[in-house]
């Protein structure tokens, strides 16, 4: 396991610049915003940051640091939305064991909007900064960078800001933080399987009456879909679903209803054609 410190910080900040760079290669500059922690709020990363932006071809502008418990809800409400999608992903019957399995259901299906993970390994052996000399840290909230000038506030753009030589505040340049990519970014799953859509040929705008229009389509042949001996009177139908209401249920399994229930509604209600049949050859 490898503390999260600053260089942990600037090895994950550079990988991540490089992968924008190469899928969003109009990207320019970023700006940055983080809370207060340590891994943060540290000089050595501040200035490692034009090294990493010589590397990846995107300038860091500018970085920011919120409020205390301000100013990451998008974060809050991504994460949360990961440990959902891990949780599935476990519900379904498998195991989150590694950081592989765990990028993997992060990923699983259409994976969380806008977001991406990896998994890499920090190489705390190219760490080459190890000390600064920016005094007052603790009172630096808003900072920018311009060339070799690093312009930093107290409170956001009030007042000119101090100017300070950055090649004045170390003494080793921390070069490429030679992270170890062992699965590299990826975007959500492509779910595979032959799906094809819906054929709209015999279908209609007006929706109104469904059972009106069914008695005139027709297949390919030109023959009706639906035969007139198929159709059912509406006290057919009355009669199958009165039958089902009353139907005793089994409350302890809660068992759908057996084929033998089925043929009883069924011959029922070819008994009851029957006698529609005979009371109007007789009213004739």
């Amino acid at each position: 396991m490898v503390k999260q410190d600053w260089f942990a910080v600037a090895s994950a900040l550079e990988h991540t610049l490089t992968t924008i760079k190469e899928q969003m290669p109009q990207i320019q500059e970023v700006f940055l915003r983080s809370d207060n922690a340590g891994c943060y709020h540290c000089g050595c990363l501040w200035l490692s940051l034009q090294g990493i932006s010589e590397r990846t071809g995107i300038r860091v502008t500018r970085y920011d640091f919120s409020e205390a418990q301000s100013g990451k809800s998008i974060c809050d409400a991504k994460i949360a939305h990961m440990r959902l999608k891990m949780r599935m992903y476990v519900s379904s019957g498998r195991n989150i064991t590694s950081p592989f399995e765990m990028q993997a259901a992060i990923m699983d299906g259409t994976g969380v909007k806008a977001c991406q993970c990896a998994v890499v390994e920090v190489d705390s052996s190219k760490q080459t900064m190890t000390n600064h000399r920016i005094k007052g840290i603790n009172q630096m909230n808003n900072i920018a960078f311009d060339g070799d000038d690093i312009i930093v506030w107290q409170a956001f753009n009030v007042g000119i800001g101090i100017k300070m030589q950055r090649s004045k505040l170390f003494e080793n340049e921390q070069l490429d933080t030679g992270l170890k990519i062992l699965s590299n970014f990826v975007g959500a799953q492509q779910i595979d399987g032959n799906i094809t859509k819906k054929s709209k040929e015999n279908t209609t705008s007006n929706t109104a009456e469904p059972i009106e229009q069914r008695l005139y389509l027709r297949k390919d042949n030109g023959e009706r879909l639906f035969s007139p001996n198929e159709w059912l009177q509406p006290s057919q139908i009355s009669s199958y679903f009165a039958r089902l209401s009353i139907m005793p249920r089994d409350q302890s399994n809660n068992a759908d209803i057996i084929d033998e229930d089925l043929q009883s509604i069924v011959q029922a209600i070819e008994e009851e054609e029957i006698r529609n049949l005979v009371t109007a050859s007789v009213s004739e």
